[in-house]
């Protein structure tokens, strides 16, 4: 999936990645140090927990969910091109 993106995509995508991840540990360490991390860093530190707890949760539970719901299962594309 990663190599359907554009070049410039993949890059961006990479520094947002990088700068939320540098804010995130610059707002862990000002609250550690008893100092304010500003709200930029803190709502960085936020959505990594927030985001972090979504998706051990969704680990954990598609498999229950895709035996529940057949239809998110992967789709075989020899059969649907005979329909």
């Amino acid at each position: 999936m990663w190599s359907l993106l554009g070049k410039k995509s993949q890059v961006t995508i990479i520094l947002v990645t990088g700068l939320l991840a540098a804010w995130t540990i610059d707002a862990g360490y000002a609250l550690a140090l008893q100092r304010d991390p500003g709200v930029i860093k803190l709502l960085s530190l936020v959505a990594t927990a927030v985001g972090t707890v979504l998706v051990v949760i969704a680990e954990s539970c598609w498999r229950w969910v895709w035996r529940r719901a057949p239809i998110l299962g992967p789709i075989d594309i020899q059969d649907s091109q005979k329909g």
